[in-house]
C-alpha cells in the first residue's frame, strides 16, 4: 500500500470512528497497521475503538505501543488513564493524567479525568470507612 492509499485508509477510518462506526473503523485501522505496524496515531485510534468496545486488554496494548511510539503526545496518555480507569487502576491512571497535564497544562479532558480520579480515590476511603464502621458495630451485637 503506498502512502496515498494510507492516508485514504486513515482519513476514513477517522471519519468512520468519528460516526460511530466502530468496527468498521477498526477494521480499517487493523489494515493499515499490517502495512504501517508503527504508525503511533493509527494505534492510538485503534485502541480507542477497542476502549470504546469494552476491550480493555487489547485497547491497552494499542494505545501502549502508540506511546511507545510518541511518548509525548497527553492525549494517548490520557487515553491510556481512561484504561487504567477501567481496570480499577486509578493510582496509575492519576499519575498518566498528571503527566498529560506537564505535557499540555490546558488539556482540559486530562484536567477533567484527573478529578474523576481523585473523587474516586475519595469514594474508596469512604466506602472502607463505612465498612470499617459495620465491622465494628457487628462486633458490638
Amino acid at each position: 500500500m503506498d502512502v496515498s492509499q494510507l492516508v485514504n485508509k486513515y482519513q476514513k477510518a477517522q471519519a468512520l470512528h468519528q460516526a460511530g462506526n466502530l468496527y468498521s473503523a477498526l477494521a480499517l485501522y487493523e489494515e493499515i497497521l499490517i502495512s504501517a505496524p508503527l504508525h503511533a496515531d493509527t494505534n492510538h485510534y485503534a485502541g480507542v475503538c477497542l476502549y470504546q468496545l469494552g476491550h480493555y486488554d487489547a485497547a491497552y496494548e494499542k494505545v501502549s505501543k502508540a506511546i511507545s511510539l510518541n511518548p509525548n503526545n497527553p492525549v494517548q496518555l490520557n487515553h491510556l488513564a481512561l484504561i487504567y480507569i477501567e481496570k480499577g487502576k486509578i493510582k496509575e491512571a492519576e499519575m498518566l493524567l498528571s503527566d498529560a497535564r506537564k505535557l499540555d497544562p490546558t488539556y482540559l479532558d486530562a484536567l477533567a479525568n484527573l478529578g474523576m480520579c481523585r473523587i474516586a480515590q475519595i469514594n474508596i476511603k469512604m466506602l472502607l470507612s463505612c465498612l470499617k464502621k459495620l465491622m465494628h458495630s457487628d462486633q458490638a451485637t
